[in-house]
């Protein structure tokens, strides 16, 4: 139950990055909005697809990995872009 009571302000989140990032309002790039939390949970099911072992891993820590997966690509696409919005 805590879980699921979590993950309704977890996709909310995701929704409004996801919105935010679309419109150019972030410091992130267009194109990490396919890394949003959001956007890769819509590919969890596809991991049950994948054979053991490497499948056990992908299900049963696929919220850490696509965590994981999005701020790596925060830190990638975010790491030398200059700091002023207000363009």
């Amino acid at each position: 139950m805590a879980y699921n009571l979590a993950a309704i302000p977890a996709y909310l989140g995701g929704i409004l990055l996801l919105i935010l990032v679309l419109f150019g309002k972030t410091l992130y790039p267009r194109w990490t909005v396919v890394a949003n939390f959001g956007v890769l949970s819509l590919v969890a099911p596809f991991a049950e697809r994948i054979p053991a072992p490497l499948g056990a891993v992908l299900v049963g820590g696929f919220i850490n990995l696509s965590i994981a997966v999005f701020f790596l690509v925060s830190l990638i696409s975010t790491c030398n872009r200059p700091r002023d919005l207000t363009d």
